[in-house]
């Protein structure tokens, strides 16, 4: 028999998000930020409220507040809601090895999570995601500059010396 797992709503109360499925998914669904194994289906809005249906499968939904998707790197957004007061709900359809983004209050701060096997979630350094190339730079940085001539009087002198 299912039930509403997870739900949330707006500061007011007016609208939200619910989904439901199997009972024993409940404590689950309790984390900020969370992985169930299968994907969502719409059932529709009604009394202001976007409802889904959790669907068991062999890839994962990714729910929690402000996550991002990043391109090209196994996940897609399937509903963004902003619930007033700096807070909002994002579900994620996920394969296992995807990238996401989960932006910290206000975008002060950001963390990048791989799922991994089991819908386990782990931090992800940013610079070895930048290295890979699967996250792109916020500016694409000026290249290094070669090291200057080394032109002074002490060089000279070096260089007379023989030790140069």
């Amino acid at each position: 028999m299912n039930t509403i797992i997870y739900s949330v709503k707006s500061t007011n109360g007016r609208w939200g998000t619910d989904i439901v499925g199997p009972e024993e998914l409940k404590e689950r669904c309790r984390a900020v930020i969370f992985t169930l194994p299968g994907r969502v289906e719409a059932l529709g809005e009604t009394a202001g409220r976007t409802c889904f249906r959790f669907v068991p499968d062999s890839t994962f939904i990714v729910v929690g507040e402000n996550l991002v998707v990043v391109e090209g790197a196994g996940c897609e957004c399937v509903h963004s809601q902003g619930l007033q007061s700096h807070s909002s709900v994002t579900i994620l359809h996920a394969q296992e090895h995807a990238v996401f983004k989960s932006i910290g209050y206000k975008g002060r701060s950001a963390t990048y999570y791989i799922v991994k096997a089991g819908g386990l979630l782990e931090k992800a350094p940013a610079a070895l995601l930048l290295d890979a190339g699967i996250v792109q730079p916020r500016e694409v940085p000026a290249p290094t500059p070669p090291p200057s001539q080394f032109n002074s009087s002490f060089a000279d002198a070096l260089r007379k010396a023989g030790l140069k």
